[in-house]
């Protein structure tokens, strides 16, 4: 018998923040020091997403001034991923894990921004 090491994990909130209006900004700032600690503690990846909303019919527009991955174009454990409507892949609209980050504008009115760094 082989215990599952994710069975002796301590719980902790999902890491998701709702944010709207007409010019808000988000990045690691967000994540708290609990997210970040235990991710680092356990060996986990830091999983956090954040739901913007607009106005109703109103597209958003995403732009990225600043954009610092920490292992740019390791695709497979650093990357930020856009989604409408839903998170998961037939909603996903673009991908980073480069160095740079294209302006994106969103097809409703309701955005799901994850970014994942293992």
């Amino acid at each position: 018998f082989i215990p599952n090491p994710l069975e002796t994990l301590p719980f902790i909130p999902k890491c998701e923040f709702e944010i709207g209006g007409s010019m808000d900004f988000i990045g690691t700032a967000n994540i708290s020091e609990e997210h970040l600690n235990y991710a680092q503690k356990y060996g986990e990846p830091l999983d956090c997403t954040w739901i913007i909303r607009a106005e109703h019919q109103k597209n958003i527009y995403v732009q990225s001034p600043k954009y610092d991955l920490q292992e740019p174009n390791d695709c497979n454990f650093n990357f930020i991923q856009i989604f409408d409507e839903k998170t998961d892949m037939e909603h996903r609209k673009h991908n980073f894990c480069g160095s740079v980050a294209e302006n994106f504008v969103s097809d409703t009115d309701v955005l799901y921004v994850s970014w994942e760094r293992y």
